[in-house]
């Protein structure tokens, strides 16, 4: 909502159009890094990054872990029951 539009839009089962608001918001104004917005599955919040935010990150102690490493099962499958997903292999 800070950004100019409204909640409506992360909410819509369309995802063209939050897809299209996000290509806006990209182009139009170089300063906007990323978004908050509350998920269309259980209205939490959402981040996402565009990628010229990542130098303006301090990822070096970050770590690099792939997604599906084993280290991190665990937590997903926790994240997944509690949100009512299901985790493929």
């Amino acid at each position: 909502m800070l950004a100019g539009t409204v909640a409506a839009v992360s909410s819509n089962c369309d995802y063209e159009i939050s897809q299209q608001w996000s290509r806006y918001f990209y182009e139009s104004n170089d300063k906007i890094d990323g978004l908050i917005y509350a998920n269309a599955h259980n209205q939490e919040d959402a981040i996402v990054l565009f990628e010229r935010a990542q130098q303006r990150l301090d990822l070096e102690n970050f770590g690099k872990v792939a997604l599906g490493h084993s280290s991190l099962r665990r937590t997903l499958l926790q994240v997944a029951e509690q949100n009512n997903l299901i985790l493929i292999d």
